[in-house]
């Protein structure tokens, strides 16, 4: 059995998948110390009750919003995962590319479950505000021999451990690197295929259309084909593909999204049933003799 884990944690994404091997992956964190005064106000926060946060908290401190997530609802994924592991360490911690909507919570993912294995990408990135715990804590892991041992891997890459655990990495190439060096750094994500069985998920980071598009082109179309997908860049208009979602042809597409924003909801439910963090929570799919899925929240909308 495989249960994929896509937890709510509203503007950036984090998937913790369950293998079969009773490994754990991790694909992204986000425990929404990105949220911004504008975020808030589209939650419905008044200007005064943001004055007040910002006050108690600092210019950093919404993360501290943990106290008040039970107003948005939204999931930590460091105590999720504390519940769901029981103390058990993660087997690997995938970044799909260094934005801090997909990085946010690595120091305490760092102090409380340590990976064996980062796998990071080939990037240049440096960010507006490097002086941040997550920042620092992703420096040191991507120059990290052991505990954990950084790895960038490229489609075509094998091994022993991620395919027995059912991973096939469809991106990056090191062509799409050095494009992102000169671009888009969603060019180099991580899109990875997750496999039980004859059920598979593919989960794409925010990647861009040009790779996109690269994966369409050059991968073998049948094994593309996958029972669910996780939308690119949380369902943005910017990097909605037709092309690459009819090549996935999913049966759910999931979008990792922050309530009062908008995706590119009309254009992929034309494709397969679309259920968004925002709305439903966590959503879990288990992937065993056959493939179903649970939400936090039986609401639609």
């Amino acid at each position: 059995m495989m249960n994929l884990h896509f937890v709510n944690v509203g503007k950036g994404s984090c998937t913790i998948v369950e293998h079969e091997s009773t490994h754990i992956s991790i694909v992204d964190i986000d425990d929404s110390s990105t949220i911004t005064a504008a975020d808030l106000i589209a939650e419905g926060w008044t200007p005064t009750q943001i004055r007040d946060a910002l006050s108690v908290y600092g210019k950093e401190g919404f993360r501290t919003l943990y106290e008040s997530r039970q107003n948005t609802g939204l999931t930590d994924p460091v105590k999720y995962l504390s519940v769901l592991r029981q103390g058990a360490e993660p087997f690997r911690f995938i970044l799909t590319h260094p934005h801090r909507d997909h990085m946010a919570g690595l120091a305490r993912l760092a102090q409380s479950h340590l990976p064996l294995n980062f796998w990071d990408t080939n990037n240049a990135f440096e960010p507006d505000d490097p002086d941040t715990p997550d920042w620092e804590q992703y420096k040191v892991w991507r120059n990290s021999t052991s505990s954990p041992k950084c790895l960038r891997l490229h489609r075509g890459g094998t091994g022993d451990y991620w395919t027995a655990d059912g991973i096939t990495i469809l991106g990056p190439t090191q062509q799409l690197e050095q494009s992102a060096k000169e671009g888009d750094l969603h060019d180099l994500c991580y899109v990875l295929r997750f496999e039980r069985g004859e059920y598979s998920a593919i989960v794409c980071g925010d990647a861009s259309i040009a790779a996109q598009e690269n994966i369409v082109a050059s991968v073998d179309s049948q094994f593309l084909k996958a029972t669910v997908l996780l939308a690119p860049h949380h369902g943005s208009e910017n990097n909605y593909s037709e092309s690459f979602v009819n090549a996935v042809s999913p049966g759910l597409i999931v979008v990792s999204v922050a309530a009062g924003v908008d995706y590119a909801r009309a254009k992929y439910e034309k494709h397969a049933d679309t259920l968004s963090t925002k709305y439903w929570g966590n959503i879990v799919v288990t992937f065993s003799e056959q493939a179903t899925y649970s939400t936090q929240y039986s609401r639609a909308a």
